[in-house]
């Protein structure tokens, strides 16, 4: 851990910290985000969340992305082994579909922390046996819904056992983020209009866009603005509506690749 001194720097494997209090996170979380939004081919975004893996020291990520308008078309981002991608050819339907980790991503939307009592568990030991022998023995993974149906599935991965879930809040939160600009990256609205949300938007939504950009919580907002929570509630509400998006966090992310904030 670093100490609690005012102010900080420290370089994490090529991305700037700056630890006081609240700063320090966003400043990683901006630099992710960046790197995937301003990624103008695939090899850049498997770059980019590459950087962003390491970082973490996690030494593989997977991505699939499905968008049921590009005719159900299966995107995959990962840098696994080339090794893996040869051995994974070899399994069944069966053991693809009973996969537990799979399982869990194709039915629900929180964060999931695997390991190989994950898979001992399911009777299911020799496919994660398989799978340790090429550096690949734990992760951490979840799944993202977009409003037109599209999901994205993202995970990442270690070559030893890794902390749960609730001993890494800040790496799943990195993996949501991470995971929404790709989705936000990968969608067919390249050529949408930036103009059309810009318009949409009120100055007291842009400003609410702003501070939830800066990590600031509905009630914060509240008492930054001096409106109620309810009312910074109502507005981000329709911040969600007005980005097309499902979230704020997505709703940020949206603002932040056309240059709303």
């Amino acid at each position: 851990m670093l100490g609690a001194s005012q102010c900080e720097v420290a370089s994490v494997r090529g991305f700037l910290i700056v630890t006081n209090n609240t700063h320090h996170k966003r400043r990683f979380s901006d630099d992710v985000v960046d790197r995937i939004l301003n990624a103008k081919t695939p090899i850049q975004i498997v770059d980019a969340l590459g950087r962003t893996a390491s970082a973490l020291e996690f030494p593989y990520f997977t991505v699939s992305y499905q968008n049921p308008t590009l005719s159900g078309k299966l995107i995959q981002f990962d840098n696994h082994p080339s090794e893996w991608l040869t051995e994974i050819t070899g399994f069944t339907d069966d053991e693809v579909l009973s996969d537990p980790v799979l399982k869990h991503m194709s039915h629900s939307s929180m964060p999931l922390a695997w390991n190989q009592n994950t898979y001992t568990d399911a009777g299911l030991g020799y496919i994660w046996e398989r799978s340790s022998r090429f550096g690949m023995k734990s992760g951490i993974c979840l799944t993202i819904h977009g409003p037109h149906l599209e999901v994205l599935y993202i995970g990442f991965i270690h070559e030893q056992q890794k902390l749960s879930v609730a001993q890494s809040a800040d790496i799943v939160g990195t993996l949501y983020l991470s995971g929404a600009a790709v989705l936000e990256q990968s969608r067919t609205i390249l050529d949408a209009d930036a103009e059309q949300y810009a318009r949409a938007l009120t100055a007291r939504e842009l400003e609410i866009l702003k501070w939830c950009h800066a990590g600031k919580t509905s009630w914060k907002i509240g008492m930054i603005l001096s409106i109620s929570e309810t009312t910074v509630n109502f507005h981000i509400r329709n911040l969600v509506l007005k980005l097309d998006v499902t979230s704020k966090q997505q709703a940020v992310i949206r603002a932040l690749r056309y240059r709303l904030i």
